[in-house]
């Protein structure tokens, strides 16, 4: 155990930086793996917080893909139900995570609490208006008209307050983490890249 906390010591800067950024991204995609109610949900918060904490956003967009896929894969392992994981909406559920990894990469060099907050509100609403969507298009739980669609977004109404609180939390939670750490370890902070 020594050797292991003298090794994390002697890292380089960044490589400490990129352990605890995985660190935190694996805490929360354990929670993801609890039963939780519908709608309340990691994926937005960490696609924030990954691509707009790692110095690389290849790196941010590759760990928080990664840790949205595996949940999938240990989903359908868990259950035996892929359906799940990887269901007629996926391409919806992709895109919209593909959005909020855009609005991770515009909260880069911007962080504040207010940015984290509005960004988090922003990939709720991306999530149910392009989800929401999807549901209308692909099933025939509403009639295919403006006025089922109206239906769909207003029934969805419930996820929507569950999630964007989800969302508010756990990107307080991540983007709170990574503060403090870098508050009692001034040297996790990201230095800025060489001109």
């Amino acid at each position: 155990m020594r050797r292991a906390r003298e090794f994390a010591v002697s890292l380089p800067n960044p490589w400490r930086r990129a352990r605890l950024l995985l660190s935190l991204l694996a805490a929360v995609f354990a929670l993801q793996l609890l039963p939780h109610p519908p709608g309340v949900l990691p994926v937005a918060a960490m696609a924030l917080f990954a691509t707009a904490s790692f110095r690389s956003r290849a790196a941010g967009f590759a760990a928080s893909l990664g840790a949205f896929t595996l949940a999938g894969v240990a989903i359908g392992l868990a259950t035996g139900n892929w359906q799940i994981a990887f269901h007629p909406l996926a391409p919806a559920v992709y895109g919209s995570w593909a959005l909020c990894v855009g609005l991770g990469w515009w909260l880069r060099d911007r962080r504040s609490a207010a940015r984290i907050a509005g960004a988090s509100l922003a990939g709720s609403l991306l999530f149910f208006g392009i989800t929401n969507f999807a549901v209308w298009l692909v099933y025939d739980t509403y009639s295919h008209d403006a006025a089922g669609l109206l239906a769909c977004y207003v029934a969805g109404l419930p996820l929507l307050a569950r999630g964007a609180f989800a969302d508010l939390a756990y990107a307080g939670g991540l983007f709170g983490a990574l503060a403090l750490a870098e508050h009692r370890a001034p040297a996790l902070r990201e230095r800025p890249a060489a001109a």
